[in-house]
Order: structure tokens, then C-alpha cells, then sequence
């Protein structure tokens, strides 16, 4: 967790990768854009390299001043709500550890968006599927 605080600390925000050496069952989540009063971004099914590439060039253009959709597009993605079961699940168990556990900030609250990339971006090229963290857990 120190280094996560330290990232954050430095960058504003930071990428975690859960099972990076496995993309078609991987996902990577921001910690840290609801400082900025902003969602934290979650992108499954693609590999750590490009799913980080992808998060900072959205998280990036949001820190900027674009909105959420003008920052996806602008990486070839849509964004979309993930149900509040996948939240208590463990999809974003460092962020939770982290705003409770390292920063003792039980308050905090945030939003999370799906990034998904569009047919002609990430998804097409690679051929991976895409889940929809719309629906709740099974």
C-alpha cells in the first residue's frame, strides 16, 4: 500500500492491475480521480499494458476539464454504470483498502465507470469481449 499512496501522492492517481498476466480474465481500476471529484475509471478483459495506457489518457483529459464520454471517446471508448454488486464484490478491493485501510477516510464515497472499448478501438484489434458490470452479481 505504500507504494500505492506514493503514486497517488506524486501522480494524483494511480492504476491497479488484478490478475495482469491473465487479459482475457483481468481488470484495472483508478485510485485516487475521486479526489479530484471525479469516478474512479474500471476496465476489464484487456491486458495491463493497454488497459493502463488507457485509464491515464482518460483520467488525464477528465483532470483536464473533459467531461467523463468527451475523455472516453477521445481513447476510442464508451463508458457505462457498473451495478453496486460488483463494488461490495472485490472488483475494487485495493481502493476500498486503500480510502479505509491506508488514508482512514471510511467516509469517502465514489463513483465507478466502466470504460469500454468501442469496436474500432481496443476491443476490434485485440478480440476481446467486454463485461458488463451493469448487472449485478450472479
Amino acid at each position: 500500500m505504500r507504494s500505492l499512496d506514493l503514486t497517488i501522492r506524486v501522480h494524483g492517481w494511480a492504476v491497479q492491475g488484478v490478475r495482469p498476466g491473465h487479459p482475457s480474465q483481468s481488470w484495472a481500476y483508478s485510485i485516487g480521480l475521486v479526489d479530484f471529484g471525479l469516478p474512479e475509471l474500471v476496465l476489464t478483459n484487456v491486458g495491463l499494458a493497454a488497459a493502463t495506457r488507457l485509464i491515464n489518457n482518460v483520467a488525464s483529459r477528465m483532470v483536464a476539464g473533459d467531461d467523463i464520454n468527451t475523455a472516453a471517446a477521445a481513447s476510442h471508448c464508451v463508458t457505462g454504470d457498473i451495478h453496486v454488486s460488483h463494488i461490495h464484490g472485490d472488483l475494487v478491493a485495493d481502493w476500498i483498502n486503500y480510502y479505509v485501510g491506508v488514508r482512514r477516510d471510511a467516509s469517502r464515497s465514489a463513483m465507478f465507470r466502466q470504460l469500454k472499448p468501442n469496436v474500432r478501438g481496443l476491443q476490434a484489434s485485440h478480440g476481446h469481449r467486454t463485461d458488463d458490470l451493469s448487472q449485478p452479481v450472479v
